[in-house]
């Protein structure tokens, strides 16, 4: 991508420094994703149960279910997902790239960006996201940065879609409201924002897009599939004028 797609300097992608470093032998068969906070995993108490299916299987049918749900068309373009950790949903997307990569027009990378914080997933790590991309065979549908989502380092209006799993709530409420202000500068006119989230805290981000005048948002209860033990999650989804 060229120097105009960055509103600075092109910070370092993960993936195709790792990719030359690595040799085929270490990288895995399969992905693997840990647990989301293991300190809320033993926090839930009895409702671990609850909380591992959310985290090891029930997050990973309700993403499958929000990206199918998008126009084909948006994946064409960059997308971004913030906070993206061992890659989840910003492997899924590049997954979907793959699939529509040898047809016109052209398809763009999926970016992911994150600071790899071990406390918010466990084996948090760019290594641990690169060997997910490798085994899924996506590195080159793969843009990896390391950074925050509340200063993201691209221009205005240039990505198809933004998303957010169980990440932008780990931040302070200051920095929450920078990041989806910034989720909402990136996206170009007509993009998506799907955040999925504990549920209180996504009202407050359905909050701020609306103040911005978007119209085309909304809120659900994500349902059993992400109820992280006694922690419920919403969905919210929003377009940008």
């Amino acid at each position: 991508m060229s120097q105009s797609f960055y509103s600075s300097s092109i910070p370092e992608n993960h993936i195709a420094r790792l990719f030359t470093e690595l040799e085929a032998h270490d990288i895995p068969s399969k992905p693997s994703y840990g647990i989301d906070s293991p300190l809320g995993l033993i926090a839930s108490n009895v409702l671990s149960p609850l909380y591992l299916y959310a985290t090891i299987k029930g997050k990973f049918q309700v993403w499958d279910d929000l990206l199918a749900s998008l126009p084909r068309e948006t994946f064409r373009a960059p997308t971004l997902d913030l906070g993206c950790g061992r890659g989840m949903v910003l492997l899924q997307i590049a997954q979907i790239k793959k699939q529509l990569y040898n047809s016109d027009p052209p398809v763009h990378p999926a970016y992911g960006i994150d600071l790899f914080v071990k406390g918010d997933q466990s084996g948090n790590s760019p290594l641990a996201t690169y060997k997910n991309a490798a085994a899924l065979g996506v590195c080159e549908q793969t843009v990896l940065h390391s950074g925050s989502f509340a200063e993201l380092p691209f221009s205005d209006g240039v990505f198809s879609l933004v998303t957010a799993s169980l990440s932008v709530h780990n931040a302070d409420k200051a920095t929450r409201k920078k990041a989806i202000g910034e989720a909402a500068r990136v996206l170009m006119s007509g993009g998506y924002l799907v955040v999925v989230d504990m549920a209180g805290y996504v009202g407050e981000y359905l909050n701020i897009v609306k103040e911005m005048g978007w119209t085309d948002v909304s809120s659900e209860f994500g349902g059993m599939r992400i109820m992280y033990g006694a922690w419920p999650c919403r969905i919210l989804r929003a377009r940008k004028p």
